[in-house]
């Protein structure tokens, strides 16, 4: 199995050790990074905030948090 990353560099079967490694810590990054930013914006639409989406930045969601509360 192989996958790609934004950058369009293909990690898959023929790799050494380290670049085997590399990916996961990657993958696991990205995957604790994605896990994070859907709970945030979970929170927003919990608080009731208006216009709020996927795709938007981070900074940006938590700047209508923070206004929000205040």
């Amino acid at each position: 199995m192989s996958w790609q990353d934004a950058n369009g560099k293909k990690f898959s079967a023929g790799q050494t050790q380290k670049e085997k490694e590399y990916a996961t810590k990657r993958q696991e990054k990205f995957a604790a990074g994605q896990k994070s930013y859907n709970e945030l914006i979970q929170q927003a639409k919990n608080m009731g905030i208006k216009g709020v989406r996927v795709g938007m930045k981070r900074k940006t969601i938590e700047e209508k948090i923070r206004k929000h509360k205040s």
